[in-house]
């Protein structure tokens, strides 16, 4: 069996789709990214992780909902 070598690099963007209260924000922090994007369907909870997030230039919050079935507007 051959051995590959292991390329560790730097994340460079985290995306967390469902963030809800931000518990796994600390955990992709450890990692530094350059960026971390929280996307936050209950518009509630998306204002909340947008206060608590106001001062870090680094972590975008997105109030969105993704759907899985393709949607057609005309």
């Amino acid at each position: 069996m051959s051995e590959h070598p292991v390329i560790k690099t730097k994340a460079r963007t985290f995306i967390h789709v469902g963030a809800g209260a931000g518990k796994r924000l600390a955990e992709f922090q450890r990692h530094e990214p350059d960026k971390i994007v929280l996307v936050e369907a209950e518009r509630s909870a998306a204002a909340r992780l947008t206060q608590k997030n106001a001062t870090a230039s680094h972590v975008q919050v997105i109030q969105a909902a993704l759907a899985g079935q393709r949607i057609l507007i005309a």
